[in-house]
């Protein structure tokens, strides 16, 4: 599994680790010990992650899994679009589908387009060819009821915040904390994140959104991956809502990395009412 954890691990849009499975660990056996890094030494992990990102457009479909800690599972399908802006920032489209009934067609529940420039991240919502801005407070609501995913779980705009330093630890393999402090302009959506970044490769392993008295809210989990061509991508993620104990889990189903995705996609003066989706390889 070492060999999955490479370096250069980027965030696409917060949930798809992108992974170069060619690049060399930077430090020795997987011990028991984990050091405390220097100042210098967690300025250039840091500095590392949050240069990562892909290259390129891509579009992808997934599934979305909601176990409550009792009661049935629901489950919903969607699609996600990613390019980047004359800028060169991320922009996302995610789209999700729901069935009021099992033999009920699939209806559009959310459409919603992320622009995470590090300065002014935006998120809109897409309605009857419309897009309207949600304010910063309406973030961590979920994309749909009932589910847990939010628009600030995939625009992951922390990646962004001033970093501290939080120490070594352990979580199935040696990991590096960092705690993120929402500057003033980012306030309102969610208090602080923790993130875990695998010693080895300054890959994200685990993030926590913190509540009230740095108690967690939210956990999310990298569960598996996957090789597509010369990528490893993420195949699964877990986000667990730690006051509920309720999960989704989200699984990426299909791929296309290759295709250009239309700019119109990601306008949000006059967004795409209905992107088309380029063929797609199964994963």
């Amino acid at each position: 599994m070492r060999r999955l954890f490479a370096a250069m691990v980027g965030a696409l849009a917060a949930l798809i680790f992108v992974l170069n499975a060619h690049s060399a660990p930077r430090g020795g056996a997987d011990t028991n010990s984990v050091r405390a890094l220097s100042g210098e030494e967690a300025a250039e992990m840091w500095a590392e992650f949050s240069r990562s990102g892909i290259a390129g457009d891509y579009c992808m479909e997934f599934s979305i899994a909601h176990r409550p800690r009792r009661g049935e599972e629901t489950r919903a399908f969607g699609e996600i679009f990613g390019s980047k802006t004359p800028e060169g920032f991320d922009a996302t489209r995610v789209r999700i589908f729901t069935k009021k009934s099992p033999d009920a067609a699939p209806a559009c529940a959310a459409d919603f387009i992320l622009k995470n420039d590090p300065a002014s991240p935006r998120v809109y919502r897409v309605e009857n060819g419309k897009a309207r801005e949600i304010p910063r407070a309406d973030w961590a609501k979920p994309f749909v009821d009932g589910f847990i995913y939010s628009p600030f779980d995939l625009l992951m705009p922390y990646k962004f915040w001033r970093p501290k330093y939080d120490g070594p630890g352990r979580i199935g393999q040696a990991v590096h904390f960092f705690r993120l402090e929402p500057p003033e302009s980012a306030q309102g959506a969610v208090g602080a994140v923790r993130l875990a970044l695998s010693r080895e490769f300054s890959s994200p392993v685990q993030a926590q959104v913190l509540g009230a008295g740095s108690r967690p809210a939210k956990t999310l989990k990298l569960a598996s991956v996957k090789k597509i061509g010369s990528r490893w991508i993420m195949r699964e993620a877990e986000l667990r809502d730690e006051s509920t104990r309720d999960k989704d889990i989200l699984r990426f189903l299909s791929v296309n990395f290759s295709e250009k995705i239309p700019a119109s996609l990601f306008d949000a003066d006059s967004p795409e009412p209905r992107p088309k989706k380029p063929a797609m390889e199964k994963i």
